[in-house]
């Protein structure tokens, strides 16, 4: 018998007709042999030559069949009950089976934007991919404000339409991901440990505005890829205009890291989540704080163009020169 439970179902359906076919075939034969009896009919003489009366082998056959016949029910009817059993499990496994899959929609999947989140983003990070890779923790400028002047039922919708422009317009090797917030322990009067409610402090924190972007390549890369979005603000606000009845200005902070090879996504998450602190502080002369992964000297003059780009775009008011900053995260330098 075939071990897949579709299989086995298919297998003793068959059986089972077979059995009931067979079972009326029996009684059929049984009921003939005592139409023959009852009419006493002489077939030929062979049956006065053997001297042995038609209804003699009758009455010994008829038995014979009777059992059988009984044998055939009684299996027929377990065939039935066995049926049943599997077609109740088959059910059962297709009910679990909608369960794992919403469970597991529920653990990789924003339920506000329905984009990937955070464990997807750790499961992609980490498959081992030698391709060179870069991440982008964005965060959207004054998102606040919406939840705080209309509600959070508003900020969905806008956090759903903005994802799904940026999703739609994105290039074949740029992903977007939903940032999951973690949970944070915090200690009580008494001294216990306590855990803070995720989505609440997320919620009142941050206003849940915080998407990380993965793409194929190198830093100047991801800094074309920030250009290319800040350029569409226009496109941003006219779609503030159309969720919330009014222009919400669009703008981000931004951190922006190379990722290594065998990196961990704890790791790299971290390290961006620093270079986007960087970028919101107050006396950084940038929006966006990156980690120079290259010489100057080393870059052909369309990724410089893209650099000094990105440095003009993002430059914070009240800073007149995009000067790099002086501070670093990790052994190379920031620019």
């Amino acid at each position: 018998m075939a071990s897949d439970p579709q299989e086995t179902y298919e297998f003793l359906s068959r059986t089972y007709r077979v059995v009931k076919l067979v079972a009326l075939a029996s009684v059929s034969i049984a009921g003939l042999l005592v139409s023959v009896v009852a009419l006493d009919i002489k077939i030929s003489h062979w049956w006065v030559d053997v001297k042995i009366p038609l209804y003699g082998v009758v009455l010994v056959a008829i038995p014979i069949v009777v059992l059988y016949t009984i044998a055939l029910v009684v299996l027929g009817l377990l065939l039935k009950d066995g049926l049943s059993a599997l077609s109740f499990f088959k059910n059962k496994a297709r009910n679990l089976e909608a369960v794992v899959s919403a469970l597991k929609d529920l653990a990789y999947n924003d339920p506000i934007t329905g984009i990937p989140n955070s464990n997807a983003l750790k499961q992609e990070i980490e498959k081992g991919d030698h391709t060179t890779r870069c991440l982008i923790l964005l965060d959207l400028q004054n998102f606040g404000e919406i939840n705080k002047k209309y509600n959070h039922w508003v900020g969905d919708e806008y956090l759903r339409k903005f994802s799904e422009m940026v999703t739609v317009s994105g290039r074949r090797n740029e992903f977007l991901f939903k940032k999951r917030p973690l949970n944070e322990e915090k200690e009580n009067d008494d001294g216990r440990i306590r855990r803070e409610d995720d989505v609440k402090a997320f919620r009142r924190n941050s206003g849940g505005d915080e998407f990380f972007i993965l793409l194929e390549g190198t830093i100047v890369d991801g800094l074309g890829y920030l250009n290319r979005l800040q350029k569409r603000a226009h496109d941003f606000e006219q779609m503030s205009i159309e969720t919330i009845g009014s222009r919400h200005p669009f703008g981000f902070h931004a951190g922006l890291v190379s990722i290594a090879h065998s990196e961990s996504f704890e790791l790299v998450s971290k390290r961006v989540s620093e270079c986007l602190g960087l970028a919101i502080e107050k006396d950084t002369p940038h929006r966006i704080y990156w980690i120079k992964t290259e010489e100057p000297q080393r870059l052909t003059d369309f990724q410089k163009k893209i650099v000094e780009d990105a440095k003009k775009l993002f430059t914070k008011s009240g800073h007149p020169r995009a000067e790099s900053t002086k501070k670093e995260i990790a052994p190379s330098s920031a620019a």
